[in-house]
């Protein structure tokens, strides 16, 4: 879904407002899928409302001005205003825009989004997640696709997540398990995982204490792809499925496993640097 936050290039300060010529946009309702803007003549009078819903594939505005404009006045303020807000970038590549225009009467008019080249992050994103899934699908029988381009497989007694993301406009892919959940966070196990990481060569253990859980992870660049991935996706799944009875034994919880892959669950959680999926 995109949402009015999400687009680029929003009318700038003085809030709210824009300014092409004599009229302007001010805008008087904002949700988290759609706007209202008045169009306003010269300093404060209203002429016209627009009200714009935005989809995951698709734009509807309607827009309402008094009866007796004319056909050119409406073609040219329904391109203003879907230049101004940027409406071809939220309907996405070859999404659609639809207006309905009221003067008195209803009409309605439609327009596809042209098409938008993937800027080179999007493609760098793209050949990861192929070369991704290819070192997966040489590895493992079964796969799972999640959304936001993460993949989960089991090993052993661990399930071990591999993300893709771009981060400061290079791509990352983590590599993580969630070895055990519902852990004490008062305890001596911050200490002990401390100790771990001093002897480990690759990945390293974090305690989530909001969440009460255990990672063990690690982050590679796209370029390392080739000759690290396959490497580290082993490693961190010995590793993980090397400590979580331990951890479990002598600080309580569960393994993560025992809750029965919650991918879910995991999914649930934001972020990257220090979060879930």
């Amino acid at each position: 879904m995109t949402s009015p936050t999400d687009i680029p290039g929003q009318p700038p300060a003085p809030a709210d407002e824009a300014e092409p010529g004599p009229l302007s946009l001010r805008r008087v309702l904002r949700t988290p899928s759609a706007e209202t803007w008045e169009v306003v003549a010269g300093e404060a009078d209203r002429v016209g409302l627009v009200t714009v819903q935005y989809g995951p594939d698709a734009v509807e505005g309607v827009l309402c001005l008094p009866e007796g404009a004319d056909a050119e006045a409406v073609r040219g303020i329904l391109a203003w205003v879907t230049d101004l807000l940027v409406l071809d970038a939220a309907a996405g590549p070859g999404g659609m825009i639809h207006w309905v225009a009221t003067t008195g009467s209803v009409e309605d008019f439609w327009r596809r989004s042209p098409g938008r080249r993937p800027s080179g992050a999007q493609l760098d994103v793209a050949a990861a997640k192929a070369r991704v899934e290819q070192v997966l699908a040489s590895m493992f029988e079964k796969v799972e696709a999640l959304p936001e381009d993460v993949y989960a497989v089991d090993m052993g007694s661990v399930r071990v997540f591999v993300g893709i993301r771009n981060v400061s406009d290079a791509v990352m892919v983590r590599v993580f398990s969630l070895t055990n959940v519902d852990v004490p966070v008062d305890g001596d196990l911050p200490r002990h995982l401390l100790a771990l990481n001093f002897g480990i060569a690759l990945g390293r253990f974090s305690l989530d204490v909001a969440n009460k859980t255990v990672w063990f992870d690690h982050m590679i660049g796209a370029d390392e792809l080739d000759e690290a991935l396959a490497r580290t996706i082993a490693n961190v799944a010995a590793t993980a499925d090397k400590f979580d009875d331990e951890i479990k034994s002598r600080f309580g919880g569960r393994t993560f496993r025992e809750e029965g892959s919650p991918v879910g669950a995991a999914q649930a959680q934001p972020g990257m640097a220090g979060g879930y999926l």
